[in-house]
């Protein structure tokens, strides 16, 4: 499969403009982005399964406290498995990388961040082991624990699986195919959400 085959395996929707949903350009209170973040939980309830949204950040600069507001009941809720198989990205952060980064962080979430400079980068509280297979996978259009315990030079394929399912619970990657393996039993095939 190819790059190309891999990104077919997310439904994409019509981006998500922050900027459509504030009366400013500058989101600084939880009241900010009160709108914002009502209309983005509708709109992830309102795609179906496999959706991959992107939140547009262009046009606005947000402090730590308004992207709390705006994402953190949406990614919570994601994973949490109130809205299974909903994906979303950051797009284009510009001067609020480092708030929305904190806020990540100091609520001890994840998310991915898409910009033209670095592609698809994991941020937030993200642990070294996440950080290592997230990269790993968004280099790959898809990977299984197999690959990923040769790859990474991991010692047993537990770890594998183990690293790939966190990532899966935590709305970084996506389980997108199972198939049978020679010998019995079956190796799901991951996608990383970019």
């Amino acid at each position: 499969m190819n790059k190309l085959e891999a990104t077919a395996l997310f439904r994409d929707a019509p981006v998500f403009r922050v900027r459509e949903h504030t009366r400013g350009r500058s989101l600084f209170t939880r009241a900010d982005t009160e709108t914002a973040e009502l209309a983005l939980l509708e709109r992830l309830e309102r795609e179906p399964p496999g959706t991959l949204l992107t939140v547009d950040f262009s046009g606005v600069r947000i402090s730590s406290e308004a992207a709390r507001q705006l994402l953190r009941r949406a990614i919570l809720r994601i994973t949490g498995g109130e809205l299974t198989e909903r994906f979303l990205v950051l797009g284009d952060l510009g001067e609020s990388r480092y708030n929305v980064e904190v806020m990540l962080a100091g609520e001890s979430l994840v998310a991915v961040e898409r910009s033209k400079d670095e592609g698809a980068k994991a941020r937030g509280a993200v642990d070294p082991a996440v950080r290592t297979t997230y990269d790993y996978l968004a280099s790959k259009p898809t990977a299984t624990a197999s690959m990923v315990l040769n790859d990474l030079g991991l010692s047993a394929i537990a770890a594998a699986t183990n690293r790939l399912s966190n990532l899966a619970k935590l709305g970084l990657a996506r389980r997108v195919e199972q198939r049978p393996v020679s010998g019995g039993g079956r190796e799901y095939v991951y996608a990383a959400v970019q």
